[in-house]
């Protein structure tokens, strides 16, 4: 059997054989691993955050008074994601009548937009001849802005390939007539920056458009017969060319047909709503794709609506 240690006599101190030493336990170590690793914040998607360009000129300085002794720069402003792309790009034309830099209340709908995925340029035009336009340098400053859009687009994140016009009210009018027309309303040399392709869109978006202001004359007799520089029975000509029924009666589509969408606000008190189902027939009856929508609300409500958003976006993807 195994020999037993001696057991300790009084006063003296126990063998080492008699004594259990504990081990410590080791002290737990730290490890960087066992770190929490904080979780990083989500990347937003670019349509979530916009970027926005404002007051670009896209002329060079040209005559914005009756006498020309007025002279300035048309702008656009652009609204676009804040990267990817390229994405679809519209052009927004204010109505009126009024002077230029007078378009901001059109930004909700280039912002709701931009958000979609868009590059959306809202762009000044003259829209009188006392504010240096009427017939046709009212129209050749849309054309000029359609070119200039399609030229600058790629800076943007844009595909400047197809642009979509969106016209409200009196703009409305105005991008029907550069649309419809059977030619291109060339800018005069000296009045337009670099363009690029065409001077029409490849769709076209109708707001509560004053399409028939030529004979409806929604802005009154004086400023109708100041754009077009006389009565209908003196400048038959410009009256026809500034018509979009004439054009459509005259110019039914052919193989290069744009497609158009048709927008109207049944409470809409200063265009009537007939105005814009008799376009909407008229279209139709010339062999234009086109899609008439109803939004309820006034005068405005195409700029605010997310029903109208939608559909922009789809006619112009």
């Amino acid at each position: 059997p195994p020999a037993l240690a001696p057991a300790a006599t009084p006063g003296q101190a126990p063998s080492p054989a008699a004594v259990s030493t504990p081990t410590p336990a080791p002290r737990p170590t730290r490890l960087a691993s066992a770190r929490p690793t904080p979780t990083p914040a989500p990347t937003p998607p670019p349509t979530a955050v916009l970027r926005t360009s404002m007051n670009l000129p896209y002329t060079p300085t040209i005559a914005c008074g009756a006498t020309g002794s007025v002279r300035c720069q048309l702008d656009m402003d652009i609204v676009r994601p804040s990267g990817g792309g390229p994405w679809p790009v519209f052009l927004l034309l204010q109505g009126g009548p009024s002077d230029v830099n007078q378009d901001d209340y059109m930004l909700p709908l280039a912002d709701a937009l931009a958000h979609q995925g868009a590059v959306v340029v809202v762009a000044d035009w003259r829209q009188a001849a006392d504010t240096g336009g009427g017939f046709p340098k009212s129209f050749r400053d849309v054309g000029c802005a359609v070119g200039v859009t399609r030229a600058i687009a790629a800076r943007y994140g844009g595909d400047g390939t197809s642009v979509t016009l969106v016209g409200h009210s009196l703009g409305g009018w105005a991008g029907a007539v550069v649309t419809l027309a059977p030619t291109a309303f060339t800018p005069a040399a000296g009045t337009c920056d670099a363009t690029t392709g065409s001077l029409r869109p490849d769709a076209f978006v109708d707001l509560d458009g004053a399409v028939d202001e030529p004979t409806a004359m929604e802005d009154g007799s004086p400023y109708v017969t100041a754009f077009f520089g006389g009565t209908a029975a003196q400048q038959p000509a410009a009256y026809a060319a500034g018509d979009p029924f004439s054009i459509l009666a005259a110019h039914p589509a052919s193989g290069g047909r744009v497609p158009i969408l048709v927008v109207h606000a049944t409470a809409d008190a200063t265009v009537p709503l007939a105005t814009s189902q008799s376009f909407h027939g008229a279209l139709l009856n010339a062999g234009y794709p086109n899609r008439l929508l109803l939004i309820s609300g006034g005068h405005t409500a195409a700029i605010s609506s997310s029903t109208v958003t939608v559909a922009i976006m789809e006619l112009g993807n």
